[in-house]
């Protein structure tokens, strides 16, 4: 599953998961959640990206995924935009909202079982989120939460 999902159990990426229902199922996302603050600077949102190891971003239109594009986000690797992704070049992977969904709809599908064992590893001592300090005094610190 790894090779065809932008993600694999407990990477991080900067944004909230959807919690959502389809057809009965309920989504499980086996990721760690890292939300950025807006207010941050692009350095300050940099760095976490780059501290969390996160994989995967969701950008909330086209402006902040520009941000991340324009980054120096080492091992970033998938950005979806809630919006339009017309004006943005990048030499990796952009997705729409609407992309990323029919993509993990096909990968529900594909791999039924494999996600069924990931959600049975998923243990209450997982690192759910990490949440980062404002980084007034030097660097954003990130607090794991389980």
């Amino acid at each position: 599953m790894a090779e065809t999902t932008p993600h694999s159990p407990n990477d991080a990426r900067p944004t909230p998961a959807p919690r959502k229902r389809k057809r009965g199922r309920r989504i499980v996302l086996a990721v760690v959640l890292v939300p950025i603050y807006a207010t941050l600077s692009a350095g300050a949102a940099e760095y976490i990206i780059n501290d969390s190891g996160s994989r995967l971003a969701i950008a909330n239109g086209e402006e902040n995924a520009q941000k991340l594009v324009e980054g120096n986000c080492e091992k970033l690797e998938h950005i979806v935009v809630m919006g339009s992704t017309k004006g943005l070049k990048w030499d990796k992977k952009l997705w729409t909202w609407d992309e990323f969904l029919a993509f993990g709809a096909d990968c529900i599908s594909k791999h039924e079982e494999e996600l069924k064992k990931r959600v049975e590893a998923i243990d209450s001592c997982d690192v759910s989120s990490i949440v980062y300090t404002s980084g007034t005094t030097g660097n954003p610190k990130g607090a794991m939460l389980m």
